[in-house]
């Protein structure tokens, strides 16, 4: 269904547009509005304004926020072992 709404299940767009609004209508979901807010999430993912979900703070300098966390970690760890415990 996700990739119905992608135009990646089929090269034939009615095809894709029917498998899509069959399975989104088991699901209760209605497929041609979810096809086109999600257009618009993937368009303004991790815009800073305009963005839904998943917006990255403002940052006014390098001490503020995550990068502080992220700068506090390296300093503590070193860049080896800093790295590694950053990145899971």
């Amino acid at each position: 269904a996700h990739e119905c709404g992608h135009g990646a299940f089929s090269k034939n767009k009615k095809l894709q547009d029917a498998v899509g609004y069959i399975i989104h209508s088991i699901m209760l979901v209605p497929y041609f509005s979810w096809q086109r807010s999600h257009a618009v999430h993937h368009l303004y993912t991790n815009h800073m304004e305009l963005g839904e979900t998943h917006v990255p703070e403002p940052m006014e300098s390098e001490e503020d926020g995550s990068f502080a966390l992220r700068a506090s970690i390296l300093k503590t760890f070193g860049d080896e072992k800093g790295i590694k415990v950053w990145g899971g």
